[in-house]
């Protein structure tokens, strides 16, 4: 067999066996005592066993455990005890719980996204209360709410398939009829407004100070009606006792004795009286008619003569006194004694 020894290694192959073999042994101890050694340590961590009903999609080993919005540990394990029942084990970092009451059997549990990528995570929040958990305790919480991404898209799913998909053809059917209906009004109102821009004559600088003057109108008659109608509101006469009776009474009244009179007063034998004295005044009508032909004119001119004589008079301090304008034109000495000086 060739000899395949470099320069300077004149060792026996013994010796090379040996030297392996004791390297092989240091490396298996030095092993076995680190091993020995990390198992010996103690472990930094709280390990709790929360029982619960449910268990969202996305929760596996190695899952995040967020305490307070602060990532504080991971899901170790997860056993189906049976069905329905779950254990989840959560080992949580001890730095993260120096503050007593963190963990307690108050604490709420939901299982939500850390991160906006949608990784599912065990979500912890603290509450008053509760008695405190330590490493190796069992946690019962109440029903974890689920708020994974999984969860949102399987019930935008059932939302799909149970509501829009039967029933959106309907809705949207029906919307097509609603607007169909509505743009005969519509086209209706558009004429109406083309219609009204072609036949205005007067500019928008005249038209806009006219409907601000009648906007204040309104404001104004507004203002008059409105105190109107607060004393109608304000009317405390049927607050007073025995208004409604006496109500009652005046519309009884009205509704059997007065209309059963005014319907006798019109009847048929009334009426008929009345229409055989019906000639005989139309004659007589006629005939002063005929005797004062001017009477419509004559009434007139008395009308105004009446209303030039209340014109001329003015009241005094003992009664109406008449002014009258005297023509002096012609007899200067009366105007001079008088003392007016003019023509009157």
């Amino acid at each position: 067999m060739p000899d395949f020894r470099a320069p300077g290694m004149s060792a026996p192959r013994r010796v090379f066996a040996r030297r392996a073999v004791f390297f092989l042994a240091a490396s298996v101890v030095i092993l076995l005592a680190t091993i020995l050694v990390v198992k010996l340590l103690p472990d930094n961590k709280t390990v709790v066993t929360m029982h619960t009903d449910t268990l969202a999609g996305g929760i596996v080993d190695g899952a995040a455990v967020v305490l307070n919005g602060a990532e504080v540990g991971t899901v170790t394990s997860l056993t189906k005890v049976s069905p329905g029942k779950y254990e989840i084990a959560l080992a949580i970092d001890n730095k993260f719980l120096g503050k007593p009451g963190l963990l307690s059997s108050a604490t709420l549990v939901s299982y939500a996204p850390k991160n906006l990528f949608g990784i599912a995570a065990v979500v912890l929040k603290s509450q008053p209360g509760g008695d405190p958990i330590g490493n190796g305790d069992d946690f019962y919480p109440d029903q974890p709410v689920d708020a994974t991404l999984t969860t949102l898209l399987r019930n935008l799913n059932d939302l799909q398939t149970d509501a829009f998909a039967p029933y959106m053809g309907d809705i949207l059917r029906s919307a097509n009829q609603a607007t169909m209906g509505l743009l005969p009004i519509i086209g209706v109102l558009g004429k109406l407004a083309s219609d009204i821009a072609d036949t205005q004559k007067i500019p928008t600088a005249k038209s806009l100070p006219r409907f601000k003057e009648l906007i204040a109108r309104l404001r104004d008659t507004t203002g008059l009606v409105f105190p109107s109608l607060v004393s109608l509101v304000h009317w405390d006469a049927p607050q007073q006792p025995g208004y409604v009776e006496k109500q009652h009474r005046g519309l009884s009244y009205v509704s059997t004795t007065t209309m059963e009179d005014v319907g006798n007063l019109l009847s048929n034998k009334e009426l008929g009286g009345v229409l055989v004295v019906a000639p005989t005044g139309v004659q007589l009508l006629d005939r002063i008619m005929k005797t004062f032909p001017e009477a419509r004119k004559n009434g007139i001119q008395i009308a105004t003569l009446i209303d030039r004589i209340n014109a001329a008079l003015r009241p005094g301090p003992q009664g109406p006194v008449m002014t009258v304008d005297v023509v002096l034109a012609g007899i200067p000495g009366v105007a001079a004694a008088l003392g007016i000086g003019g023509k009157r």
